[in-house]
C-alpha cells in the first residue's frame, strides 16, 4: 500500500511513461533483512548431550556437544563490528584438561573442561559462559565471514563445545552499582557483576552517568532461579514524580532465562550468569533520567549499554504534574508506545534547559481542538518568540479535532539558533486567550555549524518547523544524489543528515559517501544503512493515520566525520519515496596521524 501511494503521487507529476519506469526498477530492488546484535551459536560435530544449560537455538532442552575433533571452529556470521564473545563447554571427569581459544590465530583463553568457570568439578553439566574477551571492557573486532574462533584440544580427554554467543557492543557500557548490592557473573562485560536487590521496586539514575542526549538503551540482568519472572521497566525521563512519573516501556521479562528467552535446566549452579544485553528502547536522556524495576522476587540489573543516535532533545508534556489531563495524538513520548498530548485550564507552563550551554533550535507543539486557548505566546529567557498561536489551529493553520499541531520553531529566522543557558534557561508557554492551554512534544536540537539546504536533491516540500529554507526535497526512487562539496569549502566537518517524515516514503534507507564524486554511487562507500524516513530521528513514529497536513521535519541524525573537497558526493538509496532535508556541517579537526615520524637528515 505504501508503494502504490508514492506510485500513484508521482505518476501524477510526471506522467504516465515515468510511473512505468519507477514500478520497472523497484523490481529490481533487493532489501536486506537486519542482522540481530546478539547471535547464539549452536555447537557443532561430535554428540550431543542433552542437559546442562542454556536451551540450544530451535530445541525445547540444553545441551552440549562431545567427542569433537582435536580442533573445532567457527567463523563470524554476524555484522563486522566490536564484540563480546562468550564461549562454554561441558564439564565431565573425562573431558580435556587443556583446551586453548583463539581468535583469527591469536591465542586468549585455556580451560580445564574438567570444570566449570568457577572451577567446580561437575558431572555432565554445563560450563557456564566464559569470555575470550581480555578484560571487562576490552572488544573484539569481528570482520564477517572472515574472523574464525577456535578451540583446540590439549592434554588428552574428551573435546566438548557448548552454547557460544556474540555480543556487537555499539555504545557505552555503565555499571548501574547504585542499584543494590553486586554478585559476580561468570561472563558479564563491565566490571563482572550484576546488582540485585530484594525491594518490589527500585530505580538507576541513568542520567548521571551520560550526558544529555537520544540514546539507545541495552538492558542486561543477573539469570538465576531465584530471581523475578515477570519484571516491568519503566522509563522517567526527567525524574520528577519517580515511579509515578514513569511509563512502563517493558513488560513479562523474566530474570530466570536469558535476552531473548531461552531457559535453562533445573540445575543449580555453582556460578551466576549474564544475561546478554536486550533493547530497553530508544530515550532522550537528561540529568534526572531514571530506570525502574518492579516485580515479584529479586530484581536485578546488569551492566547497560547507551548507543548515543542523535543530539536532539524531545521533551514530554509534564502529564499530572501541571497539567491534569492528556489526550491521544502526536509522534510517540520518550520511553513509550503512547502519542500524547496535554491540556488543562492553567495560565502558563515552563521547561528548564538540561542541554549543554550553546545556540538551539527550539520546536514546540501542542493539541488542537475547539475548546484550547487561542492565544498562546511562547519565549526563551523572558523574550517573546511566538506570540498569538491558536491552539484551535495546527502549526500551518488548519482546523482539527483532539490531533497534534505539529512542530513550530520559536526561532526568528532558518539560521538563527536560540542561546539557551545549562539548567538555568527556561523555554515557557503562556495563555492569554481563552481556553485550555495544551503542551505537546517538544524538540531542542543544538545548532553547531553551517546549516545547508539540498535543494538540487529533488522536489521541494514545505514543512512546519525546519531549519534552513523550511523545506525537505524529496524523490520517487533511488539512488539520489547531492554534491555537499559544492556548497562547501575544502575541509575535515561532522556531517549531520535530516529528512521529510511521511508515511510513504522508504522505511530502509542508505547513505553513502563518495569524498571525490568520481564513480558515482558505484564508487560510494556505506556510511548509514536501515533509516526509516517513514520515523523521527531516533526512531520514534506517529499514530496512525497521520492527520497533520503539513510535511514533518525528522531532526538531525549524525552521518559522521569526513573530509570534504569540491567534488564529495552524499548518495541515498532506499525501496520508496527518497528524502532530504537540511544538513548541518560543523567543522571538526582532522584526523591524528598514524605512523612512525623518521627524520631524514
Amino acid at each position: 500500500m505504501k508503494k502504490m501511494k508514492y506510485l500513484l503521487y508521482y505518476v501524477k507529476k510526471g506522467g504516465r511513461l515515468f510511473g512505468i519506469a519507477v514500478i520497472l526498477f523497484l523490481l529490481m530492488l533487493i532489501v536486506n533483512p537486519a542482522i540481530s546484535d546478539t547471535v547464539y551459536v549452536d555447537p557443532v560435530g561430535g554428540t550431543l548431550h542433552n542437559g546442562g544449560g542454556p536451551q540450544l537455538n530451535g530445541a525445547a532442552d540444553p545441551g552440549y556437544h562431545h567427542s569433537l575433533s582435536v580442533a573445532s571452529s567457527y567463523v563470524s556470521a554476524s555484522q563486522t563490528g566490536l564484540y563480546w564473545f562468550e564461549t562454554s563447554w561441558g564439564v565431565y571427569a573425562s573431558h580435556a584438561t587443556n583446551v586453548t581459544y583463539a581468535v583469527s590465530g591469536k591465542n586468549v583463553l585455556s580451560v580445564n573442561q574438567q570444570r566449570n568457570v568457577a572451577g567446580l568439578a561437575a558431572s555432565g553439566e554445563w560450563s557456564g559462559f566464559n569470555p575470550l574477551n581480555t578484560g571487562g571492557l576490552s572488544v573484539l573486532y569481528l570482520t564477517n565471514g572472515v574472523s574464525e574462533i577456535t578451540s583446540v584440544a590439549g592434554g588428552g580427554g574428551v573435546h566438548t563445545r557448548g552454547l557460544w554467543r556474540a555480543t556487537r557492543l555499539t555504545g557505552t557500557l555503565i555499571n548501574p552499582n547504585t542499584f543494590g548490592k553486586a554478585s559476580v557473573s561468570s561472563s558479564a562485560p563491565g566490571c563482572g557483576s550484576y546488582y540485585y536487590t530484594t525491594l518490589a521496586t527500585n530505580y538507576f539514575a541513568i542520567g548521571t552517568r551520560l550526558a544529555p542526549g537520544v540514546y539507545k538503551l541495552d538492558i542486561s540482568w543477573g539469570v538465576h532461579g531465584s530471581h523475578s519472572s515477570d519484571v516491568v521497566y519503566s522509563y522517567n525521563q526527567t525524574g520528577i514524580g519517580n515511579l509515578a512519573g514513569a511509563t512502563d516501556v517493558l513488560y513479562g521479562v523474566n530474570q530466570r532465562g536469558m535476552n531473548d528467552g531461552r531457559s535453562f535446566d533445573n540445575r543449580s549452579f555453582a556460578f551466576n550468569t549474564w544475561s546478554g544485553f536486550r533493547e530497553l528502547g530508544v530515550f532522550t536522556v537528561e540529568a534526572g533520567s531514571q530506570i525502574w524495576l518492579r516485580g515479584s522476587g529479586t530484581l536485578t540489573m546488569g551492566v547497560i549499554q547507551a548507543t548515543p543516535l542523535g543530539t536532539a532533545c524531545y521533551i514530554d508534556p509534564p502529564d499530572g504534574i501541571v497539567y491534569a489531563k492528556a489526550s491521544i495524538g502526536g509522534p510517540v513520548m520518550n520511553g513509550g508506545t503512547v502519542q500524547r498530548y496535554s491540556y488543562d485550564n492553567i495560565p502558563c507552563s515552563s521547561w528548564i534547559s538540561h542541554n549543554t550551554n550553546g545556540s538551539y533550535w527550539v520546536e514546540i507543539s501542542w493539541g488542537v481542538y475547539s475548546t484550547h486557548n487561542n492565544s498562546v505566546s511562547y519565549g526563551a529567557d523572558g523574550v517573546n518568540c511566538l506570540s498569538a498561536v491558536d491552539q484551535t489551529k495546527d502549526a500551518v493553520g488548519g482546523a482539527g479535532s483532539g490531533t497534534w499541531s505539529g512542530f513550530k520553531a520559536l526561532n526568528p529566522t532558518g539560521t538563527n539558533g536560540i542561546p539557551l543557558i545549562a539548567q538555568g534557561s527556561a523555554i515557557t508557554a503562556i495563555a492569554n486567550g481563552t481556553g485550555a492551554l495544551s503542551r505537546g512534544l517538544w524538540r531542542v536540537s543544538p545548532i553547531t555549524g553551517t546549516l545547508i539546504n539540498p535543494t538540487s536533491f529533488g522536489m521541494g516540500v514545505a514543512t512546519s518547523s525546519s531549519p534552513g529554507d523550511g523545506n525537505y526535497y524529496a524523490i520517487a526512487v533511488g539512488p539520489g544524489v547531492f554534491s555537499i562539496g559544492s556548497v562547501l569549502p575544502a575541509g575535515y566537518y561532522r556531517l549531520e543528515i535530516s529528512w521529510g517524515v511521511d508515511s510513504i516514503n522508504c522505511d530502509n534507507v542508505t547513505y553513502s559517501y563518495n569524498r571525490t564524486g568520481m564513480g558515482g554511487v558505484e564508487r560510494a562507500e556505506t556510511m548509514l544503512t536501515g533509516v526509516d524516513q517513514c520515523k523521527m530521528n531516533d526512531g520514534r513514529y506517529f499514530s496512525k493515520p497521520v492527520s497533520f497536513q503539513s510535511g514533518t521535519w525528522s531532526g538531525f541524525k549524525e552521518l559522521g566525520d569526513f573530509h570534504v573537497e569540491a567534488g564529495t558526493q552524499i548518495w541515498v538509496d532506499g525501496d520508496g519515496a527518497l528524502t532530504m532535508g537540511v544538513i548541518q556541517a560543523t567543522p571538526v579537526l582532522p584526523p591524528t596521524p598514524e605512523g612512525t615520524l623518521i627524520s631524514i637528515r
